[in-house]
Parts: C-alpha cells; structure tokens; sequence
C-alpha cells in the first residue's frame, strides 16, 4: 500500500466515524427534546374551612393537551366535576368553575380551577352549602388521558378524592 491508499482508507474512516458521531449525537438530541417538553398532569384538592377546590395541573415542562377527563361516581363518569356538584341555593355562586375543556392545551406550571367554593365562616348557610359540597366531592374519582406535543399518550391513574373530601371533614390538602 503506497501512502496516498493509506489517506484515502484513513480519510473514509474518519468520514464514516463523523456520520455515526452525528447520528448518534441526532438521536440524543431528539430524545432531549421530547424530554424538555413532557407535561405531567397532576390533580390538587384542598378542603379548607373557608375554600374548598379541586385543581388541575401541569407540572410538566410542555403543553398538555386533555384527551379525555372523567370524573366518576359509582359507575357513571362525566366529563367535569361540577355536574357532580349539588345545586347552590338563590342568591349563591360557585367561586370559579372549569367546563368542557377537553381538547384544551395548558401550558406548562398551569393551575386550572376545575370547582372552587369560597366562604365566609360567619355564613351558617354557607358553611351548610360547603359541607354538601365536601359530600359531593368525596364520592367522586378522577382519571384523565392527555398528549404531549408528539402526540404521546399519557394517562393520570384513577385517583379518588375521599381522601380528602372525606366524612371527617378535617382541614387537608391533597397533592
């Protein structure tokens, strides 16, 4: 072998080492970037004297578009929490509430109110109008289907909220 085969043999080597480099260093990158946007979809429930209110949240790093939402008591589901809810009395609103929102997209560190019920604890009526409230709740579960960006399917487990809204009425809050 006279030196310009041994050039262009050790130049074809080098090549083919940069091609795998860069492949190898493309699918880390496409793994990093579907990594650095996952959502994380999670469910908050407080159950205090004066609030009661259940939350959905993102504590991803991307956008997390809802699928499908059932929140379920004994062997029918609907599609929200505050169908569940009782009736409020005339003259009584819920604090803030979330509807028809699947197929919604929320934003990474997202906090959506899905029912809330604020009070003040000088109100008989109103502490009456919590604890149906707290009943209600604690019947219910919660289990969601959500996507990333990608399309990726991911599911939030059934998780109940009698753990919180339970027949002690205590103070707590759920994470």
């Amino acid at each position: 072998m006279d030196n310009n085969t041994i050039i262009a043999m050790s130049s074809v080597i080098i090549a083919l080492a940069a091609l795998v480099a860069t492949i190898w260093q493309g699918l880390i990158t496409q793994k990093h970037n579907r990594l650095s946007v996952k959502p994380i979809g999670d469910i908050l429930a407080n159950n205090f004297e004066d609030k009661i209110e259940v939350i959905l949240e993102n504590k991803g790093t991307g956008p997390l578009i809802m699928k499908s939402f059932r929140a379920i008591v004994g062997n029918e589901s609907k599609s929200n929490v505050i169908d569940w809810m009782p009736n409020l009395p005339e003259g009584f609103r819920w604090s803030n509430f979330l509807k028809d929102f699947e197929g919604s997209a929320f934003k990474p560190f997202e906090s959506n109110i899905l029912v809330e019920f604020s009070l003040d604890l000088r109100d008989e009526k109103r502490i009456e109008i919590r604890d149906n409230i707290r009943e209600a709740l604690s019947k219910i579960c919660i289990e969601f289907e959500y996507t990333d960006i990608y399309n990726n399917k991911m599911y939030f487990p059934l998780h109940c909220l009698s753990n919180v809204f339970g027949n002690d009425n205590s103070r707590s809050s759920m994470k």
